[in-house]
């Protein structure tokens, strides 16, 4: 297993939100004024994601995007180096396609549920570019990175080519993943310990619908979930100075290890050092192998 540690000079701000957990409410009976109806993907697997870049490249960037948001953002890949060259796939997440779960009181029941379809829409549009023969890398960053280890969890590693993870968590700690049905924000002023944020709270339903679904994909022991799992495709990728989600633990680290997964670490520049050089080139260079 190959670590590269990595000095950067520039500090990136992202936003705290969107990595901030789930804890199981002692009332789960909300209920929404309408019957709650799980998303429903459909059979044109096309409509899931937008395409950028080489409509002709043999091989296609799959792209799970930070949030949960209600709309796809369709140049996050831009950052890596040649986009261009390849097919950069948007694919959608349970709130950009089906907005109307915003008009729900989702129980943790009905959010994991939502996660579940996260998994099978990713699925599909893998498989979609496979039976192409295309060769396929799926990445994602932040709140999408959580959905890509979910994913790796429930339907294992042996469809892509090989997975990026970057900037999230394996293990989040447990105050962390509880925050979110409590509808608040943490965040990890001293990279290590998860805090409570002084400012920053949802102002009003729709960051809470939003907080729900990133805890209950933050809230499995993915070092437990993934034991069994084939990890040598994956590229693994973290900033020790994370506010947002906080370092990885040593034992987080040592589980990476321990299943031969390449790890980028990264010293500093915040939630989305990866987007800057040069970790954007040493995070391609990883990829084009």
């Amino acid at each position: 297993m190959k670590t590269l540690k990595i000095n950067c000079n520039f500090f990136c701000s992202l936003m705290l939100l969107l990595f901030i957990s789930s804890c199981e409410k002692d009332d789960n009976s909300m209920s929404s004024t309408e019957e709650y109806l799980s998303t429903q993907i459909p059979n044109d697997i096309t409509e899931l994601f937008i395409t950028t870049g080489s409509a002709n490249a043999d091989t296609v960037w799959i792209f799970e995007q930070g949030g949960p948001a209600n709309e796809l953002d369709t140049n996050s890949l831009d950052y890596l180096p040649n986009h261009n060259d390849y097919l950069n796939v948007y694919v959608h997440q349970v709130l950009t396609y089906n907005n109307a779960l915003y008009n729900k009181n989702l129980t943790v029941e009905q959010a994991e549920l939502e996660s579940d379809v996260n998994s099978e829409i990713l699925d599909r549009v893998i498989r979609y570019y496979k039976d192409q023969g295309k060769t396929v890398i799926v990445i994602g960053h932040s709140y999408g990175a959580s959905v890509v280890t979910k994913y790796l969890t429930d339907k294992g590693s042996d469809l892509a080519d090989k997975y990026v993870i970057m900037g999230s968590r394996l293990d989040a700690p447990q105050d962390f993943y509880k925050g979110l049905i409590n509808s608040q924000y943490y965040y990890f002023p001293d990279f290590v310990t998860s805090t409570l944020h002084p400012t920053i709270q949802p102002k009003d339903h729709q960051e809470n619908i939003e907080l729900l679904l990133a805890g209950v994909v933050l809230k499995p022991r993915y070092t437990e979930e993934l034991d069994d799992v084939d990890l040598t495709k994956l590229i693994y990728v973290f900033a020790n100075d994370d506010d947002a989600v906080g370092r990885l633990s040593s034992s987080e680290k040592a589980f990476l290890a321990s299943k031969n997964v390449r790890i980028v670490e990264i010293e500093s520049g915040g939630h989305g050092a990866m987007f800057d050089a040069p970790n954007n080139q040493i995070i391609y260079d990883l990829m084009i192998q």
